[in-house]
């Protein structure tokens, strides 16, 4: 365990008046998300790290915001338990920080939870120096405002995390990969799986399609049983893996999310969440309708920002103001203007 919150904390205070502001990281594993001003200062929150409490009994954790996902879910393996959302290890890295604020949830997502529905609080630091709470290890928000929710997918606009809690799940006893071939009817044959008791997984992956299914051993037999006369090969977990970390993406990608029954192109470099998200090399490719957003390393600055509704983004410059009113942390990360 590294508590470094006292040198973060005089870190950011001690800057003067010219200081150009602080680009948050951890491992660095996400840089491919949103645009990163090359003049900002790096604020490494990697060593501050370590599981901080951890209830089994209770099924919540709470965490430094530089802890490794790989620990993270080392120390719940050991209790049978697991993170909810699934969160992916770019490159093989990732912190539980760099998770909340990318607001990226792997293949089981849909069908366990998204991050919020298992983040309970965090800790945040604001460009004043003052470290403020929000939430806690508590299932309800007795403050009536799920502030924490905000620093999901906010790229850490409003300022850094400092530690995260969760709720957690337990490990299943069982857990079976599936694949077909893929072919017209691919899509039908996403949709005709999504209500089947224990699918935890159900994409397009080199041309497949690719099934996860949990549970109690007892329905391992029945399982594989149907899925085989359907036409589905028992396979290992390689496809879930490469839906979780992406794998597929070594340059630009474009990563499209809407509505599960809109048609395939035929131009999908993967499909995951039952057909809700799916990935692209050029945005000619893509659906005409659904949310767009670029991930890549050389693309264009503006191809990386997200495009966000006017009502939207003007809540979220208004939450910029009043966490970080002198836009000190990851300026333009999100909108070039602040």
């Amino acid at each position: 365990m590294a508590d470094q919150l006292d040198a973060i904390v005089d870190r950011v205070r001690s800057v003067s008046a010219g200081h150009p502001g602080w680009a948050i990281e951890g491992h660095g594993s996400k840089s491919f998300l949103g645009y990163r001003d090359p003049h900002l200062e790096v604020l490494s929150m990697e060593s501050h790290s370590g599981v901080m409490n951890y209830w089994p009994e209770e099924l919540i954790i709470r965490a430094r915001a530089g802890t490794s996902l790989d620990e993270l879910e080392a120390t719940l393996a050991a209790s049978r338990q697991r993170l909810i959302f699934e969160p992916p290890r770019c490159n093989l890295k990732g912190t539980l920080g760099g998770a909340i604020a990318s607001g990226l949830a792997g293949p089981r997502a849909p069908f366990s939870g998204h991050i919020r529905q298992a983040l309970l609080g965090v800790q945040i630091l604001q460009s004043d120096g003052q470290v403020t709470r929000f939430g806690g290890e508590v299932v309800k928000n007795v403050a009536g405002y799920d502030v924490s929710r905000l620093m999901i997918g906010a790229l850490g606009i409003f300022g850094p995390l400092l530690d995260v809690s969760l709720r957690v799940l337990p490990i299943p006893a069982w857990e079976g990969f599936f694949a077909k071939g893929a072919d017209d009817s691919v899509l039908h044959a996403l949709r005709a799986r999504r209500h089947d008791v224990g699918l935890s997984g159900a994409g397009i992956v080199n041309g497949q399609v690719c099934l996860r299914y949990e549970g109690a051993a007892a329905n391992a037999r029945d399982t594989t049983a149907k899925l085989k006369r359907l036409g589905y090969e028992v396979v290992e977990g390689a496809a879930f893996a490469a839906l979780r970390d992406l794998t597929f993406f070594t340059d630009v990608l474009w990563r499209w999310e809407g509505d599960p029954e809109t048609p395939l192109t035929g131009h999908e470099v993967a499909v995951d969440w039952i057909g809700r998200l799916r990935y692209y090399l050029a945005p000619e490719m893509m659906p005409p309708s659904g949310q767009v957003w670029a991930y890549g390393q050389t693309s264009p600055e503006a191809d990386r920002l997200p495009v966000v509704e006017p009502i939207k983004k003007a809540l979220l410059e208004r939450l910029k103001r009043t966490f970080d009113p002198d836009s000190r942390f990851n300026a333009g990360r999100m909108f070039k203007e602040f």
